[in-house]
């Protein structure tokens, strides 16, 4: 069962994480890249479940 949220973004929040991501003590876990132009087959990996990390789309090279 999927249960919708909203998510309000923090800017003190992001840059306090963006520091532990720059110090090294969170590490960012990428299950797969996608261009832009592929864009549709990233979010049918996303709906074949199972995964671990994210997936990313990538808009400029």
């Amino acid at each position: 069962m999927t249960i919708p949220f909203i998510v309000r973004s923090n800017h003190e929040q992001l840059a306090r994480i963006a520091e532990f991501v720059d110090e090294g003590h969170m590490k960012p876990i990428v299950n797969s890249i996608y261009p832009l132009a592929e864009t549709r087959q990233a979010y049918e990996h996303c709906l074949s479940g199972h995964m671990r990390g994210k997936v990313v789309i990538q808009v400029v090279e």
